[in-house]
């Protein structure tokens, strides 16, 4: 409750989708640097009840929307390994962290895969982040159209 409490400040973004009368997605935005250039999707959650039914995407969609609509340069996240999403799992990132990290692969269906598909990049990584080579993945998306 604490996580939701603070969506709800002024300034931030949080949306439900609602289906059948039943919350089944939440997707909570902040502002970081200042808010003015680049947003961090903080949180999206999606009930396990109905995977791939299009939840994550409309909500995602939505805050883009959002957030071009107030001229929104960047919006990036954070993804865990907790679960053996990606090619990574178990990689000792510091010994050589560029050759692993050039050929990173999603495991089908997971978090890693849905944010490539909507389309965005992976742009850093935390070693380690989650436990000894369960590393934590930076993700974002450009949402500014160059002259």
């Amino acid at each position: 409750m604490p996580l939701v409490a603070e969506s709800l400040k002024d300034g931030h973004f949080s949306q439900i989708a609602i289906e059948d009368g039943e919350v089944v997605g939440w997707l909570w935005g902040r502002p970081l640097f200042e808010g003015i250039w680049a947003w961090e999707l903080r949180w999206l959650i999606v009930d396990q009840t109905r995977p791939r039914a299009g939840v994550g995407r409309a909500l995602t969609e939505s805050f883009e929307a959002w957030c071009q609509q107030r001229n929104i340069l960047t919006i990036w996240l954070m993804t865990g390994e907790e679960m053996g999403e990606t090619s990574l799992r178990g990689a000792d990132l510091w010994a050589d962290p560029f050759t692993p990290l050039a050929t990173i692969q999603p495991v089908a269906n997971s978090p890693f895969a849905f944010w490539q598909k909507m389309g965005y990049r992976f742009i850093g990584v935390i070693p380690d982040a989650n436990g000894k080579g369960v590393p934590e993945y930076l993700m974002g998306k450009t949402l500014a159209t160059l002259p």
